[in-house]
């Protein structure tokens, strides 16, 4: 057995201060927040907010540099780009990089293709970098010294996004136990679609 296998873990909903940490205090109030715990720990976070048809899921502990995320991230969106119930957010028909740098501005590249930036090998540098895509908005992101990354979607491929989790945070993460937590996000959406 793999330590996957042997991992317990449960999804908790609530107001958990680490929950909380990375999301703007204002949105707070008006989000619908859900954890995965692995053996205890918080390790993998999703929200969504009334009645946004986007939600959100976060996660501390990056497996790989920025730029081999944003790689994984373009891999991902032509996957979905390819299934034929998957459709591209009509309101974003580009790709576009945004990144920050401790001490200096926001930069902005459109981008057809994602390439590695040498600005983002230096994991110490990094405020934020984010690639946005007609398929959702992912990011990775500096939140007390670590990097996290994170992503905004309207997608609902769960599988395919669980194994993007799993494969890109250090954790030794249960793909199950993520899928749950996917799943119990979109109950609670359509939950809410008639409400």
């Amino acid at each position: 057995m793999t330590e996957k296998e042997t991992s317990e873990y449960k999804i908790v909903s609530g107001d958990l201060e680490i929950i909380n940490a990375p999301l703007p205090k204002e949105h707070h109030s008006t989000l619908l927040r859900y954890a995965l715990k692995v053996d205890g720990e918080p390790a993998v976070f999703a929200w969504f907010k009334r009645p946004n048809d986007f939600f959100g899921v976060y996660w501390p502990h990056l497996a790989n540099s920025p730029n081999e995320f944003l790689l994984k991230v373009q891999e991902l969106t032509a996957r979905l780009r390819e299934l034929p119930d998957v459709r591209p957010y009509e309101q974003r028909t580009s790709t576009s990089l945004d990144y920050m740098l401790h001490g200096e501005e926001v930069r902005r590249i459109d981008v057809e293709e994602f390439s590695p930036i040498e600005d983002l090998e230096n994991q110490e540098k990094i405020n934020f970098a984010r690639l946005s895509t007609p398929f959702g908005e992912f990011a990775v992101e500096e939140h007390g010294g670590e990097l996290w990354a994170a992503f905004v979607t309207h997608v609902t491929q769960y599988d395919e996004l669980s194994q993007f989790i799993v494969d890109n945070c250090a954790d030794n993460l249960p793909k199950e136990g993520v899928s749950e937590l996917l799943d119990k996000l979109q109950s609670v959406r359509v939950e809410n679609i008639f409400t």
